[in-house]
Protein backbone atom coordinates (compact mmCIF):
# COMPACT_ATOMS: atom_id res chain seq x y z
CA UNK A 1 0.00 0.00 0.00
CA UNK A 2 1.24 3.53 -0.77
CA UNK A 3 0.15 7.03 0.15
CA UNK A 4 -1.99 8.88 -2.36
CA UNK A 5 -0.77 12.23 -3.67
CA UNK A 6 -3.62 13.91 -1.79
CA UNK A 7 -2.63 12.24 1.50
CA UNK A 8 1.01 13.26 1.08
CA UNK A 9 -0.09 16.81 0.29
CA UNK A 10 -2.20 16.86 3.49
CA UNK A 11 0.84 15.83 5.56
CA UNK A 12 2.94 18.48 3.84
CA UNK A 13 0.41 21.30 4.23
CA UNK A 14 -0.93 20.69 7.74
CA UNK A 15 1.04 22.38 10.49
CA UNK A 16 0.00 19.68 12.95
CA UNK A 17 -1.38 16.16 12.92
CA UNK A 18 -2.65 13.93 15.72
CA UNK A 19 -1.02 10.62 16.56
CA UNK A 20 -3.26 7.93 17.99
CA UNK A 21 -0.85 5.50 19.62
CA UNK A 22 -1.98 2.19 21.09
CA UNK A 23 -1.35 1.40 24.74
CA UNK A 24 0.27 -1.81 25.94
CA UNK A 25 -3.15 -3.46 26.06
CA UNK A 26 -3.79 -2.52 22.42
CA UNK A 27 -6.46 0.08 23.16
CA UNK A 28 -6.05 3.51 21.65
CA UNK A 29 -4.90 6.35 23.86
CA UNK A 30 -5.91 9.99 23.54
CA UNK A 31 -4.53 11.63 20.41
CA UNK A 32 -1.34 13.67 20.73
CA UNK A 33 -0.74 16.70 18.51
CA UNK A 34 2.63 16.60 16.74
CA UNK A 35 4.44 18.12 13.80
CA UNK A 36 4.73 16.07 10.62
CA UNK A 37 6.90 16.58 7.55
CA UNK A 38 7.28 15.03 4.14
CA UNK A 39 10.71 14.14 2.72
CA UNK A 40 11.09 12.33 -0.57
CA UNK A 41 7.32 11.91 -0.83
CA UNK A 42 7.11 10.08 2.51
CA UNK A 43 5.57 11.41 5.77
CA UNK A 44 7.70 11.42 8.92
CA UNK A 45 7.20 12.19 12.61
CA UNK A 46 9.58 12.93 15.46
CA UNK A 47 9.12 13.21 19.18
CA UNK A 48 9.73 16.67 20.63
CA UNK A 49 10.68 14.98 23.91
CA UNK A 50 13.03 12.53 22.24
CA UNK A 51 12.83 8.91 23.37
CA UNK A 52 11.02 10.04 26.53
CA UNK A 53 7.92 11.08 24.58
CA UNK A 54 5.01 8.97 25.74
CA UNK A 55 3.38 8.59 22.31
CA UNK A 56 6.76 7.69 20.81
CA UNK A 57 7.40 4.96 23.39
CA UNK A 58 3.94 3.52 22.71
CA UNK A 59 4.49 3.51 18.94
CA UNK A 60 7.83 1.75 19.37
CA UNK A 61 6.21 -1.00 21.46
CA UNK A 62 3.25 -1.33 19.05
CA UNK A 63 4.03 0.41 15.75
CA UNK A 64 0.53 0.05 14.31
CA UNK A 65 -1.55 3.09 15.17
CA UNK A 66 -3.28 5.93 13.39
CA UNK A 67 -2.75 9.55 12.44
CA UNK A 68 -5.48 12.15 12.06
CA UNK A 69 -4.72 14.50 9.18
CA UNK A 70 -7.14 17.10 7.86
CA UNK A 71 -10.20 15.35 9.22
CA UNK A 72 -9.16 11.90 7.99
CA UNK A 73 -8.09 9.08 10.29
CA UNK A 74 -5.33 7.11 8.58
CA UNK A 75 -4.11 3.74 9.90
CA UNK A 76 -0.31 3.71 9.93
CA UNK A 77 2.68 1.55 10.66
CA UNK A 78 5.60 3.52 12.15
CA UNK A 79 9.04 2.39 11.06
CA UNK A 80 12.13 3.74 12.90
CA UNK A 81 14.68 5.49 10.67
CA UNK A 82 18.37 4.88 11.35
CA UNK A 83 19.70 6.03 7.97
CA UNK A 84 21.58 9.31 8.50
CA UNK A 85 20.94 10.53 4.96
CA UNK A 86 17.19 10.15 5.45
CA UNK A 87 17.40 11.85 8.85
CA UNK A 88 19.20 14.80 7.24
CA UNK A 89 16.45 15.06 4.63
CA UNK A 90 13.89 15.03 7.45
CA UNK A 91 15.94 17.72 9.26
CA UNK A 92 15.74 19.84 6.11
CA UNK A 93 11.99 19.29 5.89
CA UNK A 94 11.50 20.37 9.54
CA UNK A 95 13.73 23.40 8.98
CA UNK A 96 11.81 24.40 5.86
CA UNK A 97 8.33 23.86 7.27
CA UNK A 98 8.79 25.07 10.86
CA UNK A 99 11.89 27.29 10.62
CA UNK A 100 10.06 30.32 12.01
CA UNK A 101 9.19 28.52 15.25
CA UNK A 102 11.35 28.76 18.38
CA UNK A 103 10.75 25.00 18.85
CA UNK A 104 12.32 23.82 15.61
CA UNK A 105 15.83 23.60 17.09
CA UNK A 106 14.59 20.95 19.50
CA UNK A 107 13.16 18.93 16.59
CA UNK A 108 16.60 19.06 14.97
CA UNK A 109 18.45 17.90 18.10
CA UNK A 110 20.19 14.53 18.15
CA UNK A 111 17.67 13.25 20.73
CA UNK A 112 14.69 14.07 18.52
CA UNK A 113 16.42 12.95 15.31
CA UNK A 114 16.88 9.48 16.85
CA UNK A 115 13.08 9.25 17.15
CA UNK A 116 12.41 9.75 13.43
CA UNK A 117 9.58 7.48 12.31
CA UNK A 118 8.58 6.81 8.71
CA UNK A 119 4.81 6.54 8.34
CA UNK A 120 3.62 3.69 6.16
CA UNK A 121 -0.06 3.28 5.28
CA UNK A 122 -1.72 0.06 6.36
Amino acid sequence: MVWSEEQVREFAERSEVEVVAPGDDGTERAPVTVWAVVAGGVPYLRSFRGAQGRWYRRMRRNPDGAVRVGGARLPVHCEPVADEEVRRAVDDAYRSKYGGSPYVDNMLSADSARTTLRLEPR
